[in-house]
């Protein structure tokens, strides 16, 4: 191999890790807390409140999902607790679990 061959090897490499990085990074953070709010106020939940998160070690969501736990008055009328996952992308928005 030529030290231009390597060099354009070293330099695709480079381009491809930074890439997958980028993509890699916004894992835990490309759902917020007020995007699991919204979710629960659309499912008819009032005075909502995020009192934890995990992306991690999460029992009730799926990989690649967001765990925001969740109080308030669920539609019911009653005040409850439960899990809104929401997607590390904008390819999948959040759902509720109880």
């Amino acid at each position: 191999m030529t030290t231009k061959q390597n060099i354009a090897s070293l330099v695709t490499a480079l381009t491809i890790g930074a890439g997958v990085g980028a993509q890699t990074s916004c894992m835990p953070g490309c759902s917020s807390e007020e995007d699991a709010i919204q979710a629960a106020q659309s499912a008819g939940w009032s005075d909502v409140a995020v009192v934890g998160n995990s992306y991690f070690f999460t029992l009730t969501c799926s990989d690649g999902e967001m765990a925001y736990s969740i109080e308030g008055i669920n539609p019911g009328g009653q005040r409850a607790e439960a899990t809104v996952c929401c997607g590390h992308t904008n390819l999948k928005g959040c759902t509720i679990r109880y």
